[in-house]
């Protein structure tokens, strides 16, 4: 897991304070840091060392350089030797880049070969990677605030961007707040020297006749393996844990290690969490908004959700582990959102805050225009569960720690994919697949999801009151010269 700053400039022209831009993440990694010359680009690296914690990336003798953010977790499963860096530069040269469809993980991949410099980025949006352009060619990093550093960038607002977010509390064009800073797609294979994009990867809900006793079996089998492939063997780990289904699968299903639970004065799931025995269990209460300028901070762009409360959990956590597990990806792939599929509009579920203008309908309904049951579930882990992932690497990586999502396994989301939509209504599924590790009390309550109380100033409901006092907050921290 680790930081990544790549400037392209077929003249060279590289930035005079690539380093400085550098160092703007340096809490992405904090074990090494390098940056590598190529005849067309400038690499830097900010390291946190989860995997080959002892080796750095290596140009391989096929003269592919590979520099990695993010965890591949099938790379000794691929057919060749080495570390995961090794292992990616024999596959590129072996196969090209369709490659990077067997990769079964989480990263932004940086590969260059010769003058040609490629960009990968994971199938579900898990590792970002930001870019605009500039005189010679283009700047990309793992986050913004390195982009905002170079000479070539003047601030400005992103109307459009600003709009999506006073109503969506998201954005589902590959905008940002800041103008002329764009986020790459997810999925996506960029060769920079021609480019071009190609989509190597895409949601699609199809769901499949089978027998349900037989699905219920795989799906345990394939969740088990998710967990048991991603759980490092050279760092400390540990696991976020609410009263819900999702994590409490997860923490049990994890060795020993300690469990995170976030709570608030007022209401929330400790009582549900506190009935998955785990020994080292730490909680954190709040009775107030707290880390909010540096929750914004790190955030840059702004997403779902009031998530001061995930900056604090994972300040705490950092305290134990280099690497959290969470239980994203869970709801979108089986049917979590029970709320999100009955409204008969979708426009009243996707607008967060009520506010109606022309430009946010029209961009819904360039995303949104065939309404079924599998589009909304493509929606959600098209647009919210991005977002969610994005909270997620950005407050973790802030106090340089890793989370992993078991659920958003490749075999499992495939797997998840074909089932029929009856089998997931309420999580049906997943509850039959671990009635014997899940508290019959978890299984049966009423989903509360990861949300604090409406403890922010304003008008109108927590959403709108999030988006307005953070968006006020952003441009305080971000708008250096107004």
């Amino acid at each position: 897991m680790c930081g990544i700053l790549l400037q392209y400039s077929p003249k060279k022209q590289f930035a005079p304070n690539f380093r400085q831009m550098l160092d703007e993440m340096a809490h992405r990694g904090r074990d090494s840091v390098s940056i590598t010359y190529h005849s067309t680009c400038k690499v830097g690296h900010r390291r946190l060392a989860i995997t080959d914690i002892d080796t750095p990336p290596t140009i391989a003798p096929n003269g592919w350089h590979i520099t990695l953010n993010g965890e591949i977790y099938n790379y000794k499963d691929l057919g060749f030797t080495g570390t995961e860096c090794e292992v990616l530069a024999q596959g590129f040269a072996k196969y090209g880049t369709n490659f990077v469809k067997m990769l079964n993980g989480m990263f932004v991949i940086v590969a260059v070969c010769g003058a040609d410099v490629y960009v990968f980025r994971d199938r579900y949006g898990q590792k970002p990677f930001y870019y605009f352009e500039t005189a010679d060619g283009l700047i990309l990093a793992s986050e913004i605030k390195p982009l905002l550093k170079n000479p070539e960038y003047k601030f400005s607002v992103n109307e459009g961007a600003r709009l999506q977010w006073l109503t969506f509390n998201n954005i589902f064009t590959d905008d940002t707040l800041f103008q002329g800073i764009r986020k790459m797609d997810k999925g996506t294979a960029w060769h920079l020297n021609s480019g071009k994009m190609t989509k190597f990867w895409e949601w699609n809900f199809a769901p499949q006749p089978m027998d349900y006793a037989e699905a219920v079996a795989e799906v345990r089998r394939l969740v088990v393996q998710a967990v048991e492939r991603m759980t490092p063997k050279e760092v400390d780990f540990g696991s976020l844990l609410s009263g819900g289904v999702d994590s409490g699968i997860i923490s049990n299903l994890l060795p020993d290690c300690p469990v995170f639970t976030c709570g608030y004065d007022g209401g929330d799931e400790r009582a549900l969490a506190e009935l998955t025995k785990k020994p080292k269990h730490y909680q954190i209460v709040f009775n107030r908004v707290t880390d909010f300028t540096d929750t914004v901070l790190h955030l840059e762009d702004l997403r779902v959700g009031a998530s001061w409360s995930n900056y604090g959990i994972f300040e705490l956590a950092s305290k134990f582990c280099k690497v959290i597990f969470d239980g994203s990806g869970s709801d979108e792939l089986f049917g979590g959102y029970e709320w999100r599929y009955t409204e008969p509009n979708y426009w009243n579920v996707v607008n967060r805050t009520g506010i109606e203008n022309d430009y946010c309908r029209r961009i819904f309904e360039q995303v949104f225009y065939n309404d079924t049951l599998e589009e909304r579930f493509k929606f959600d882990a098209e647009y919210f569960l991005e977002a969610v992932l994005l909270v997620g690497d950005r407050l973790s990586m802030a106090h340089t720690v890793e989370t992993r999502q078991p659920f958003l396994d490749n075999d499992l989301v495939d797997f998840a994919l074909t089932l029929p939509n009856e089998f997931k209504q309420g999580k049906r599924i997943l509850k039959d697949a671990f009635s014997d590790i899940l508290p019959i009390e978890v299984r049966t309550a009423k989903k509360q999801g990861w949300s604090s109380p409406d403890w922010f100033d304003g008008k109108g409901n927590r959403a709108r009151k999030w988006s307005e006092t953070s968006l006020q907050k952003w441009l305080e921290l971000f708008n250096f010269g107004g």
